[in-house]
């Protein structure tokens, strides 16, 4: 049985989710897992057992990065000295900085997965580094173009290994009555929402709440577009721009009662992934996308054309989902199990 130590340096917040579903991934293996997450992190994603909590000293607060990244050398070899790296057949890191993991000059048999590593190799000191720790090391990503990447640059130690997603939202959730009444959903045939505006194509939404004749379109169609971010606009019937924070089960609620998910990036949104778009995989819900290549790879695992190319195709892309038949809208993924992480190939081969 492989001896698997999963650490997560960062142990952030936006990450709670993907490392449950990476977690409940490798339990469906014969593994033997432990795990070492920041103090209090462990319960957040339901860890009770076998984790070693990291001391909360070395995760700094601010955006200095060299002292970000002396404490995560100092992290990484407190922890090798603690936790005896060597006795595991693999260490999995969560999250992790090149620079930082070369620097520690641990010497283990590391698996690094990558979120918005790739992102940075433009930048010819990380694309340095992060060639030398790919030598002895094993990269993850999520997505085939993401692997096609690292080949050209001469990597060749990677495997795909999809992000993955949770399950079903519960459509019997509990909110608030006045935050309910505030929406007056029932009063629209359709709900599009956009639950990240503002870390998407922001010109884009701008366009939407200005252009008088998109706002018509919705008016005639009775289309309530929602969208969460900070945006300033006039008195609009059918655009609800919600900029307050939202609890997860109010975001939730907006979630379930959507008809459509509106995910909307800019080209330059290269080499991650969207999280929106598994929270639309897990609850088969119908979703617009941006036709940019982190996307493109999607296609062949829905049931109809997501894609869209700007806001004068927005509101016929939007019609044209709306005359779907009922059987794709309720289930509008195909082969959902090959979005699921497997972790076979990594076992049997490390």
């Amino acid at each position: 049985m492989k001896k698997i130590l999963y650490i997560d340096p960062f142990s952030s917040h936006s990450h709670i989710n993907f490392n449950k579903i990476y977690i409940d991934a490798l339990k469906n293996h014969k593994v033997e897992l432990d795990f070492a997450f920041k103090e209090d992190y462990a319960k957040k994603i339901g860890i009770t057992e076998r984790c070693y909590d990291i001391p909360s000293k070395f995760f700094l607060k601010g955006n200095n990065g060299w002292k970000n990244r002396i404490s995560q050398i100092r992290m990484l070899i407190f922890l090798n000295r603690k936790l005896k790296f060597k006795k595991y057949d693999m260490i999995l890191l969560s999250s992790f900085d090149e620079i930082s993991l070369f620097f520690s000059f641990v010497n283990a048999n590391f698996v690094l997965i990558n979120h918005n590593n790739l992102i940075g190799l433009g930048s010819f000191v990380k694309r340095f580094f992060y060639k030398l720790i790919s030598k002895d090391n094993i990269q993850i990503v999520f997505e085939h173009f993401m692997k096609e990447y690292l080949f050209s640059l001469g990597i060749k130690n990677v495997m795909e290994i999809k992000h993955g997603f949770l399950e079903k939202f519960d459509e019997n959730i509990l909110v608030e009555n006045d935050f309910v009444n505030g929406l007056n959903l029932t009063r629209f045939r359709k709900i599009i929402f956009a639950p990240s505006s503002s870390s998407g194509d922001k010109s884009f939404f701008m366009e939407l709440l200005t252009d008088a004749n998109i706002q018509k379109k919705l008016e005639e169609n009775s289309i309530l577009l929602i969208l969460k971010g900070d945006f300033v606009i006039g008195q609009n019937g059918n655009i609800k721009v919600i900029s307050e924070y939202l609890s997860e089960n109010q975001y939730r609620y907006l979630f379930i009662h959507s008809d459509i998910i509106l995910i909307k990036y800019k080209d330059s949104f290269q080499y991650r992934t969207s999280g929106v778009f598994w929270e639309c995989v897990a609850n088969n819900k119908l979703f617009l996308l941006s036709r940019i290549e982190a996307f493109i790879d999607f296609q062949k695992f829905v049931r109809f054309d997501p894609f869209f190319n700007g806001k004068h195709d927005f509101i016929d892309k939007i019609l044209e989902l709306y005359k779907l038949n009922e059987d794709l809208t309720e289930n509008p993924f195909i082969n959902k199990d090959k979005l699921r992480p497997n972790f076979e190939e990594l076992l049997i081969t490390n």
